[in-house]
């Protein structure tokens, strides 16, 4: 009898562990339950694309705290285009929605660029006064490539994205770090490896990327560091 309680226990306590793993993944702006198209089923089923779907949303509600009443009426109605647009350019897409398929790679796209025009209206709307880092940076050399999108706040705070590869196709490395900044140098850590240490200093359009103990996120000896240019 004792036996059986401790298996029940572990059960349950197994059960709550993918439970709580579950609460702990990043949620779309949309409910989940029951979506039929291509496109949302696949958001829903990567944390990626969740997390930028969340993103996305929330930057349109915290830019409009700074527009005035008539520009955040055309943001609502320029952020239900470009829906529309993503609905009907993913859902066409030939191939299967499974992690890293095309329809994830035509979502993944179409966030990322969303997510850089709207930080470079903003970097335009602060005039002076604001950043003018956002922006898709690339650079290639020595057989590696890499992309980085840089993705400033209106409350001052900073997302960048860095994907490598090394040439022609095969994926290195995965960076995403969120920092406080308002100027032409950041620093902070990785998401998903607080050990994973980057800097970037912005001159111009040109970025330089520097980074240490980023070995959890790269693979096949894969690297962030880089001159970046947009």
């Amino acid at each position: 009898m004792r036996g059986m309680r401790l298996a029940t226990f572990l059960v349950a306590a197994l059960c709550a562990g993918d439970a709580a793993a579950q609460n702990d993944r990043p949620r779309p702006s949309f409910d989940c339950a029951g979506v039929a198209s291509r496109v949302h089923m696949t958001i829903c089923n990567s944390q990626d694309l969740s997390e930028l779907d969340r993103d996305l949303a929330r930057y349109v509600l915290a830019f409009k705290t700074v527009l005035a009443d008539d520009a955040a009426r055309v943001l609502d109605a320029g952020q239900a285009a470009w829906e529309r647009a993503r609905d009907t350019q993913c859902n066409r897409v030939i191939g299967e929605i499974d992690p890293d398929g095309p329809v994830y790679r035509c979502l993944m796209a179409m966030y990322r660029a969303r997510l850089v025009q709207l930080a470079q209206q903003n970097d335009r709307q602060r005039g002076a006064r604001g950043r003018a880092i956002s922006g898709y940076y690339r650079f290639v050399e020595r057989g590696v490539a890499g992309e980085m999108w840089v993705i400033s706040w209106p409350e001052a705070t900073v997302t960048v994205l860095i994907d490598t590869l090394t040439l022609p196709d095969v994926p290195t490395c995965a960076f995403r770090m969120e920092t406080a900044g308002d100027g032409n140098y950041i620093e902070g850590f990785s998401q998903s490896a607080h050990e994973c240490r980057v800097s970037v200093n912005f001159e111009g359009r040109t970025a330089n990327v520097a980074s240490s103990n980023c070995a959890a996120i790269c693979v096949l000896n894969g690297r962030i560091d880089g001159v970046y240019r947009r």
